[in-house]
């Protein structure tokens, strides 16, 4: 665990001091990131609970050789490193999904902390996320793929053989 303070936040994340070494953290690596009715393009929850000057605790989960880049994380998986997630099976087909976060260049983020790549969600290109999800949209099925348990996601696939409720 590291602690330090918050030097400035930005639209996607903050810049960290800690005690003399720089650091970045993403809003996507902070414990409130996921919020119905907020989009990528706008001030993350997590984001808005931070100032400069604040403390903050967490975890370092990657350096960046080429740039000396240090990433922090204060997720629960990476500050908790003994607790277990608890996860879906993978195949498993869900319905539950609710869009709380709709990146147009990237995908979406469907409650409770699930991630669908552009590239995943037909089984054609997609050329507008936009055109497939809308914020709110709720009961969105999807399969499981995967997990990125840095980031505290689970990735799905949305092909067209899983139609949406």
């Amino acid at each position: 665990m590291v602690s330090g303070v918050v030097s400035e936040v930005y639209k996607n994340g903050a810049s960290l001091d800690l005690h003399g070494l720089s650091a970045d953290v993403y809003y996507q690596h902070l414990k409130n990131r996921v919020v119905v009715g907020v989009r990528c393009d706008d001030q993350m929850d997590g984001l808005a609970k931070l100032e400069a000057g604040q403390t903050f605790k967490g975890r370092i989960v990657s350096v960046c050789y080429s740039t000396r880049q240090v990433f922090v994380s204060n997720l629960l998986l990476t500050t908790n490193v003994a607790m277990e997630p608890t996860l879906p099976a993978i195949g498993e087909v869900k319905e539950d999904g609710e869009v709380v976060s709709v990146d147009s260049g990237c995908g979406v983020m469907l409650k409770p902390n699930v991630y669908v790549h552009m590239n995943r969600m037909q089984d054609t290109r997609v050329e507008s996320v936009e055109r497939y999800f809308s914020l709110g949209m709720k009961n969105v099925k999807y399969r499981v793929i995967g997990y990125d348990l840095i980031d505290d996601v689970v990735l799905v696939h949305m092909p067209e053989s899983v139609p949406n409720a």
